[in-house]
């Protein structure tokens, strides 16, 4: 952005001077009607407009001018991610279920005979069958072990409903849409039933921390939170753990930046933000302020490389573990029975003799 206000500085003739606000954030209307932050330094006239864009919402546009809107930005919802966990239901993954109801498994029970085909065209069918059995055989067991080995995701919610059930604290920033969304929402409304675990502040900073670190969830713009996501990949080298919600809310929220009401400047700035837009050069310059952004373009997807641990392995230990005990508790049924055919028979004869 500071590249786009030197571009209007020189369009104006006017040197560009940046005057920081010492409350962190956009800025809130207080109970007396005064403003704090970015928006206060605007309303008490001692900027000539905010150097940063925001949102637009009714309560902002009955106080300030915006200029024309220069990007759309959504709603999202993120968290930490969770990390990934070792699965032990991937005995039934390697093959569809359809694909599943045509395999043949061997029975133990079957008798066993040999076999000695005769004739060419037999032997010939035979080996093909044999060697259909074997890649069958070993795509299953290649596929087995994968799927057995293969972490899980479980993600403590994906959607506004899930958020509640979870009963996660969500950060809200005050005078927010969420916000006000959230208040006008009606009794037993899950925006309303929202509330309990909401977290109202507007310390950007303190909340983009505390959601890093997994303390809380939190509603954020989709532009900033990129941004977030470029300036930890810069400073890393990798993406930050976190995901968003596949859920998005109040999508298209125009952006802008603030004026006073009634300033001169609108009307001479607004054609040069209209004509960087058309020329895609605002567009260019976003990109190029996120760049390291692109590396975590999925936004849901953290860091899902580990080195595998034995935890990963339950799931083959199982399998080995039910073969044992199955050839054990069929040695023993056999035993048993056998058994019982002996003192059978004992019986039977002594009933005989007697």
């Amino acid at each position: 952005m500071t590249d786009v206000l030197q571009i209007i500085g020189e369009k104006l003739g006017r040197c560009v001077e940046f005057k920081r606000s010492q409350f962190r954030g956009m800025g809130i209307r207080l109970a007396n009607g005064s403003w704090i932050g970015v928006l206060g330094l605007v309303h008490k006239k001692e900027v000539d407009f905010s150097g940063s864009i925001m949102a637009i919402n009714d309560e902002r546009v009955r106080t300030f001018d915006y200029s024309t809107t220069i990007f759309m930005d959504d709603r999202i919802l993120v968290h930490k991610w969770p990390g990934i966990q070792p699965t032990i239901d991937g005995l039934f993954k390697p093959f569809t279920p359809e694909t599943g109801r045509h395999q043949q498994v061997p029975s133990s029970r079957l008798p066993a005979y040999s076999w000695n085909p005769t004739g060419n065209s037999v032997r010939v069918m035979t080996c093909l069958w044999l060697l259909m059995s074997l890649v069958i055989n070993t795509v299953y067991r290649s596929n087995l072990m994968s799927m057995l080995i293969l972490p899980k995701v479980q993600l403590p919610f994906d959607s506004l409903e899930e958020l509640i059930q979870s009963g996660i604290k969500t950060f809200v920033p005050l005078q927010s849409i969420m916000y006000n969304a959230m208040m006008a929402a009606p009794v037993g409304a899950p925006l309303n039933r929202l509330r309990a675990q909401a977290l109202f502040h507007y310390d950007t900073q303190k909340a983009t921390r505390d959601i890093l670190d997994g303390k809380c969830a939190g509603f954020v713009g989709q532009a900033s939170f990129r941004y977030v996501m470029h300036k930890v990949f810069k400073m890393t080298g990798k993406c930050p753990d976190i995901y968003m919600a596949s859920e998005i809310f109040f999508g298209g929220n125009p952006c802008s930046m603030a004026f006073p009401k009634g300033s001169p400047l609108l009307r001479k700035i607004n054609p040069m933000l209209t004509r960087l837009k058309e020329h895609g050069i605002l567009s260019f310059m976003y990109n190029t302020a996120i760049a390291h952004s692109i590396h975590c373009s999925k936004l849901q997807v953290g860091n899902t490389s580990r080195a595998l641990e034995l935890r990963d392995f339950y799931g083959v230990f199982l399998i080995y573990i039910a073969g044992e005990f199955w050839v054990m508790s069929e040695s023993y049924a056999s035993h048993e029975w056998v058994l019982f055919r002996v003192i059978l028979m004992r019986v039977k004869d002594e009933m005989y003799f007697k």
